[in-house]
């Protein structure tokens, strides 16, 4: 028997809509409605708000969700959390996470079927993924939690890359269910040298923390590779928190969020990264006079903007805007030779690739989600 067609959805289409309690459980009570665009929130007691502060949440702003429960074994409640990062009224974004207490019906089970009916509802829209026509919303819905393997340059953005790092990246992508594994690298090339002896297989994607220059190494990995062909499919991402975040910065527009510097862009790009998709890269390769070949993106003239950077460092800010715009235009671009990967060749950009097969084991490590008050348990 085919499976029902998915839902024909409209930004307003309402998908959900229950009425549940909060956290503690002596607070008020809510009706919520879930559309493919927002989570709309609206006070029942004490008092209805005339005008409700709070009452939407946009799912562009949502890393993920999860359900909880209880301490106390008599508590039948179960409860369904999600993480926010909404902008603040001098238009930083700050982590929020708003818990809703499932408690209509009379068991535990009961409960519980319907917390995971929304947070399964919930993620799907954030994946992505088609809900089915005759709203039957289970787990099973969902596919494995994609495999990402995170490079973090520890020096990268003047010593702060790591510390952005564990403050913003890893609770972000841990609240959305992602499973991953972080290698800090140590030295120049050191991306470079582990991409090119790595098996993608086990792999639904890389993704750099750090600058442009973390992922020039990657990118030159990929394609130094025997199997270049293939493992230019690998699609890649990356989480600004690099002196220079040029790629970082198009992305973040072409996610349609407005322009941003600092941990601003970097909550930015993790949240297109939560909510997955992707997009193809053009690729530029370029022979230098010293006869070495190298592949570059962000490219100005027939200067790889990406590439080596050492000596425009050293001016600071300036110098890296000085050397985007006088390149060395010296250097000839290579139209490729023979078993070679030639100028047209595109990378596989990532916000993440949604498109995980269902039914798959994930023997990698992942951070499960916290529970937002202590006297709640993942479930």
């Amino acid at each position: 028997m085919a499976p029902p067609p998915p839902l024909p959805l409209t930004a307003s289409t309402p998908l959900l809509h229950g009425e549940f309690g909060s956290y503690p459980a002596r607070g008020p009570r809510f009706a919520l409605t879930l559309t493919p665009q927002a989570l709309h929130i609206q006070r029942l007691r004490p008092k209805p708000e005339a005008r409700p502060r709070g009452g939407l949440v946009l799912l562009a702003e949502v890393s993920g969700c999860c359900t909880l429960r209880s301490r106390s074994p008599s508590d039948s409640a179960a409860y369904f959390c999600i993480y926010t990062y909404p902008r603040g009224r001098r238009g930083g974004r700050r982590r929020a996470a708003r818990t809703f207490r499932a408690d209509e019906a009379a068991t535990y089970e009961e409960n519980r079927a319907e917390a995971q009916r929304w947070a399964t509802a919930l993620t799907c829209l954030l994946r992505g993924l088609p809900l089915p026509g005759d709203g039957d919303i289970t787990p099973d819905l969902l596919p494995r939690p994609p495999r990402l393997l995170l490079l973090v340059n520890p020096f990268g953005g003047r010593g702060l890359a790591w510390q952005w790092c564990k403050n913003h990246v890893l609770p972000m992508i841990s609240e959305a269910g992602l499973s991953f594994n972080l290698i800090q690298t140590e030295r120049q090339n050191h991306a470079r040298e582990l991409v090119q002896g790595l098996s993608l297989s086990e792999w639904d994607g890389i993704v750099t923390v750090s600058g442009d220059g973390l992922l020039y190494e990657v990118l030159n990995g990929l394609l130094d590779r025997p199997d270049w062909e293939e493992a230019v499919k690998t699609p890649v991402g990356i989480l600004p928190c690099g002196s220079g975040n040029a790629l970082a910065g198009a992305v973040n527009q072409h996610g349609g969020f407005e322009p941003a510097l600092g941990i601003d862009l970097l909550l930015n790009c993790s949240l297109l990264l939560c909510r997955g998709g992707g997009r193809p890269l053009d690729l530029l390769s370029v022979t230098l006079a010293s006869g070495s070949r190298c592949f570059s993106f962000l490219s100005g003239g027939a200067c790889p903007k990406s590439g080596p950077m050492t000596r425009p460092r050293m001016y600071g800010r300036e110098g890296l805007a000085l050397s985007t715009a006088v390149p060395p235009l010296s250097w000839p671009i290579s139209r490729g030779g023979a078993g070679s990967p030639g100028p047209a060749h595109r990378l596989a950009l990532m916000f993440l690739s949604p498109r995980v097969g269902r039914g798959s084991s994930c023997p990698l490590s992942s951070v499960s989600c916290a529970s937002p008050a202590p006297s709640c348990q993942s479930n």
